[in-house]
Parts: C-alpha cells; sequence; structure tokens
C-alpha cells in the first residue's frame, strides 16, 4: 500500500489550507475523540526551542508530547523505554549540522514502526531528500505554522507522508535538472 502524500502549505491565515489528495483519495481525517492521543517525542536543536515546540504541540488535544528534554543518545535510550508514535526530530539535533539525521537513522532501527517527521532549517531539495533518505515519512520548515505542524503530526501518523508545496516544487527541479543531465538534454 502505497501511502498519501500530502503537499500543504501555508499562508498567512492559518485557517486557510492548501491541500490535495493523491489518487482522488480525501486527506481530512476528523480525530476520533475516543482514540488515544498520538504520542509525541519531540527533540529539537535546543533546549528552550524543544520546550517552545512541546508547549505548543501540547495544546493539540490529538497529540501527547512524551517526552522533550532529549538530545542526542539520551533520545535513543528515552525511545526504548517509551511508546513512541511520532519522533519528531530537527535535522541538526544537538546543534550539530545532520547530527538529527544519523540519530533519525538510530531512532528507525530502535523504533521500525514509529513514524517520525524532521524539522528542516532549509527547504534546499538535497535537505528534503536526506530526510526521506534517513527515514522520514514528512519534512518540515522550523518557520512553519505550528498549526500545520500539529496537522503534519497527525497525517504521518496515519501512515501518509509530508511535504510542503515548495519543498516539493524544488525537489521536482533538482530531479529534472539530474535526469536531464543524464540524457545529455
Amino acid at each position: 500500500v502505497v501511502p498519501l502524500l500530502a503537499f500543504v502549505g501555508c499562508t498567512t491565515d492559518p485557517g486557510q489550507i492548501i491541500s490535495e489528495s493523491v489518487g482522488g483519495v480525501p486527506m481530512e481525517h476528523d480525530h476520533n475523540e475516543h482514540a488515544r492521543p498520538i504520542r509525541v517525542l519531540v527533540a529539537d536543536d535546543s533546549p528552550f526551542h524543544t520546550q517552545l515546540l512541546a508547549d505548543t504541540l501540547e495544546r493539540d488535544p490529538a497529540l501527547q508530547v512524551v517526552s522533550s528534554d532529549l538530545t542526542g543518545t539520551s533520545l535513543l535510550a528515552k525511545s526504548i523505554s517509551q511508546e513512541i508514535d511520532v519522533f519528531v526530530l530537527s535535522a541538526s539535533g544537538d546543534g550539530k549540522a545532520q547530527r538529527g539525521l544519523k540519530v533519525l537513522q538510530e531512532l528507525r532501527e530502535t523504533k521500525p514502526h514509529a513514524r517520525a517527521v524532521m524539522l528542516l532549517d532549509s527547504s534546499k531539495a538535497d535537505s528534503t531528500l536526506e530526510a526521506f533518505r534517513a527515514g522520514a515519512q514528512g519534512v518540515f520548515d522550523h518557520k512553519g505554522c505550528p498549526e500545520m505542524l500539529s496537522r503534519c503530526i497527525r497525517r504521518v501518523h496515519e501512515g501518509q507522508a509530508w511535504v510542503s508545496h515548495e519543498q516539493m516544487a524544488l525537489v521536482d527541479r533538482k530531479s529534472t535538472r539530474l535526469n536531464s543531465s543524464h540524457l545529455g538534454i
């Protein structure tokens, strides 16, 4: 089964969502209020940013932030002892560029059924592709709307992939350039 791919952009009004479905299948699903909250482990690039992000996500009743004060190796240890549904990780974990990608690969080995959203500082095509190669099911711009991150987490938990229109356009342009260069065009 191929997961749906959610293309979503944030406008100045968080209530206005640009979205589309793949294969004609609608993406909108109301959260079942009787369902167990989605357990989210958050690890941003600093303890301060992690706490801000956790506080924001906890406003969504569909989400339960399991832990938010972890970085690096302690994140791996905590992920083993907790039941986590979705990891939300900064690509630059521990303040080191690309550290989050390596941590994500390790997390995928210990929790292969958990899903992951990678927070990116850059909307470069390479960053987006690296996040998906590392095992993320969603990528989200650090500067994105917090309400959209909540939606991203819920969609990734449902089995959909998540990427913004802008990120997808960059990946598409890069892919076109690579294909053209291989074909000698």
